[in-house]
């Protein structure tokens, strides 16, 4: 099952963890700079942290797993 940003999973149901990661990766994979940090249940959301290449926090987005729609949190 996969699905891209602001676009619902198949079958309108939540991501998984490893279908959340599959996203914030892609997301990043022509920013050869930044990575992912830790990635955070936070209520119906999960909460990643966007880091340099020096693994300073660069910034924290908001992914919502029913819908894959990124937000941004710093």
């Amino acid at each position: 099952m996969s699905f891209g940003m602001c676009g619902p999973p198949n079958g309108g149901a939540a991501a998984s963890t490893g279908q959340v990661l599959n996203l914030l990766n892609n997301y990043l994979k022509n920013q050869p700079n930044l990575r992912p940090g830790r990635l955070t249940a936070v209520g119906n959301y999960w909460e990643a942290e966007i880091l340099d290449a020096q693994g300073n926090l660069v910034n924290k987005l908001r992914i919502d797993p029913r819908t894959g729609c990124f937000y941004y949190q710093k």
